[in-house]
C-alpha cells in the first residue's frame, strides 16, 4: 500500500482528502505546517507528498526545496492560487504536478496515479496504453498496434508526457520540462517539430489522423482514436 503525506493547513480539507485515499487503498499522514511536515519528510519515506502551497511556519515551495535536497519523492501541489507564475514556479522547483482548489476527489486520485505511475511508484505498471499506443517506461520502447516504433529520448519523453493523462492538455512549456528538467525558452520553440515528428510516427494506418491534438492557444494532448 503506497504511503502518502498531506500537508495542509486547513484541518476539515485534510481529514476529507485523507479519508477519501484510505477509501481508494491509500495509507496517509497528515500535518498542518511546513515545520512539521519538514521533519516528517526527512525522519520517514513516502510515495507520494501532497502539499498546500500556503502552510503555516514556511509556505510549500521552501519545504519542496528541502525536500528535493535529499528525495525525489513526487510531489503535488494542492492551493487556491491561480496564477500560471505560481504554477511554473512549482513546477521548475521540481514539482511533479500542481492542482487548483476547488477540485474533485475523483480527480485528485487520478492525478496522484498518474503521478506514481510515471516515477514507477509501488503497485503502478510501468506501462502506458492508449488505444493502440503502448509505451514501457522501464525498456523505453513504444509500440503500435503491436508493431514497435522507434522514437527518439526526447520524442519517449514527450508522448509519455501526454499519455499519462489523456485528454489533458499540456502546455508546451509542461513538455519540455518532461525532457529538459525546467522550462527553456529555446527547447520550448522546437516542441511543435517534435510534435510534427511524432505525430508520423503514431499516425494510424497511414489515414492521417493522429493521436496528438493540437488545442489552439493552449498546447496539446493524446487521445484515443
Amino acid at each position: 500500500m503506497d504511503r502518502i503525506l498531506i500537508i495542509e493547513d486547513e484541518k476539515q480539507m485534510a481529514q476529507m482528502i485523507s479519508d477519501y485515499l484510505k477509501a481508494n487503498d491509500f495509507d496517509t499522514d497528515v500535518v498542518y505546517d511546513g515545520f512539521n511536515a519538514v521533519k516528517k519528510i526527512t525522519d520517514e519515506d513516502y510515495n507520494l507528498i501532497l502539499m498546500d502551497v500556503m502552510i503555516p511556519g514556511m509556505d510549500g515551495f521552501d519545504v519542496l526545496k528541502i525536500l528535493r535536497k535529499n528525495k525525489k519523492t513526487p510531489v503535488i501541489f494542492l492551493t487556491a492560487r491561480i496564477d500560471e507564475a505560481d504554477k511554473i514556479a512549482a513546477l521548475e522547483q521540481g514539482a511533479d504536478d500542481y492542482i487548483v482548489k476547488p477540485f474533485s476527489f475523483r480527480e485528485l486520485v487520478a492525478r496522484i496515479r498518474a503521478v506514481c505511475r510515471r516515477v514507477g511508484g509501488s503497485g503502478y505498471s510501468k506501462l502506458l496504453i492508449c488505444g493502440d499506443v503502448k509505451l514501457d517506461g522501464e525498456k523505453k520502447k513504444c509500440y503500435i498496434a503491436g508493431v514497435p516504433h522507434d522514437l527518439t529520448a526526447v520524442q519517449f519523453a514527450i508522448v509519455e508526457k501526454l499519455m499519462s493523462q489523456p485528454g489533458r492538455v499540456f502546455s508546451r512549456q509542461e513538455l519540455v520540462a518532461s525532457f529538459s528538467g525546467s522550462f527553456c525558452d529555446e527547447y520550448s520553440r522546437n516542441i511543435d517539430a517534435h510534435i510534427k515528428n511524432i505525430r508520423k510516427i503514431l499516425c494510424k494506418d497511414g489515414d492521417g489522423r493522429s493521436y496528438i491534438e493540437t488545442v489552439r492557444s493552449m498546447g496539446y494532448r493524446f487521445r484515443e482514436l
